[in-house]
């Protein structure tokens, strides 16, 4: 029986979207495998998430797949650099090339042995695949953030980035290295090293200014971040790392300014709307703080930092109960959330029980010895407790 194009259209799209992700990232995965022998991390919707996921592993390969197909519009592939720059543009064409081809070779496949139904499904397959292959090729100057904090780019841009640096390759891939590696201070250098010899991008700068930002050297972070505004076109993210750097400086009302040029580039930024949030709590202005948790919720309901925050917020306006139950979401999402254990330490204080708000401060700094102003709040405990004995 004939079914209606229409019809074919849709359940062709449900079909494709997931599998053209699924194989898009197949492609990046076992070309990784085939140059670089060494353990290859596949994700398949998110961006780097490992936990209350499926896990396979296959080899070498370890597949992390999000239990809620309707996500899978995104994907990653983590792999040890290769020897040659070839090499990595490979494992780069090969993530988009792969459904393209795979959809092609469906195509003869149906019209050689399949019925019109079938037919005209594998068409509508071809040209959904065609049209990621193209999207994906054209480079995106906004960055991807990974679960991480790290950042990457679509393939477009990161082969982009290999033909214009085909000189610098081996120093630029070994400043990326070093940098998802967590060793910040190293990746500076290198970065440096790569601004001296004619790497004068905004990649470099972006991957700078944030290596500042985890090492917490915020007037280092400010002073490149005015540069790059000089320079460049910044992105939504590009002023949300800059609203952040202006927040831990003191210059909140800048900040908020920044934040408000990120949302306006783009409304669905998750962590501009929490970072504004966190600013507004700084300032003391709650109300207008929950209205940015809110907005950040709304986009996802799993963002525990958000939760904590929010929780703050509503413990501050008198919402004690809702409050706590903010921070419970967000410790049950995440148990390693530093700055959930800080607010649960702020609450208590307020309440004037020290011993128990030195105890979250310290399991914060414990956490994370970079929360933001961690160490005040110990000490402030601590001198408290000095004066009541």
């Amino acid at each position: 029986m004939r079914v209606p194009y229409f019809m074919l259209f849709y359940l062709t799209l449900f079909i494709a979207s997931p599998l053209i992700i699924f194989l898009h990232e197949l492609g990046h995965s076992f070309v990784a495998l085939l140059f670089t022998r060494k353990r290859v991390q596949m994700f398949i919707g998110s961006y780097g998430n490992m936990e209350k996921n499926y896990h396979l592993q296959i080899g070498k390969l370890d597949i992390y797949i999000e239990k809620d197909i309707t996500k899978w519009r995104k994907g990653l592939c983590i792999h040890t650099p290769t020897a040659t720059y070839y090499q990595e543009i490979l494992i780069i064409v090969s993530g988009p090339l792969l459904p393209f081809l795979f959809a092609m070779l469906f195509s003869i496949n149906a019209v050689i042995f399949l019925g019109e139904n079938i037919v005209i499904a594998s068409v509508f397959f071809l040209i959904f695949s065609s049209l990621s292959l193209i999207y994906n090729l054209i480079p995106g100057k906004e960055a991807i953030e990974l679960e991480n904090g790290n950042l990457t780019y679509n393939d477009g841009q990161l082969l982009l980035n290999l033909l214009k640096h085909k000189k610098n390759f081996d120093k630029y891939v070994s400043a990326i290295n070093t940098y998802n590696e967590q060793k910040y201070a190293e990746a500076i250098l290198l970065f440096n090293n790569l601004l001296k010899n004619g790497f004068d991008s905004q990649i470099t700068y972006r991957f700078l200014i944030t290596s500042h930002m985890q090492l917490n050297n915020f007037n280092e972070a400010k002073f490149l971040i005015e540069e790059s505004i000089a320079k460049y076109e910044q992105d939504s993210d590009d002023y949300a790392n800059a609203g952040l750097t202006y927040s831990r400086l003191g210059l909140y009302e800048e900040a908020l300014n920044l934040y408000d040029k990120s949302l306006e580039i783009n409304t669905l930024n998750l962590n501009t709307y929490n970072n504004k949030g966190y600013t507004l709590n700084l300032l003391e202005r709650y109300d207008q703080a929950i209205i940015m948790f809110n907005k950040a919720l709304d986009i996802d309901c799993n963002y525990a930092y958000a939760y904590n925050n929010r929780g703050l917020a509503k413990i501050k306006t008198g919402k004690i109960e809702e409050g706590l139950e903010d921070m419970k979401i967000s410790i049950a999402i995440d148990s390693n959330n530093a700055y959930c254990y800080k607010n649960m330490g702020i609450y208590h204080f307020d309440k004037l029980e020290y011993q128990k708000a030195l105890e979250y401060f310290e399991r914060a700094k414990e956490l994370d010895s970079t929360t933001y102003k961690i160490d005040e709040d110990i000490e402030v405990a601590k001198l408290k407790l000095s004066i009541i004995a």
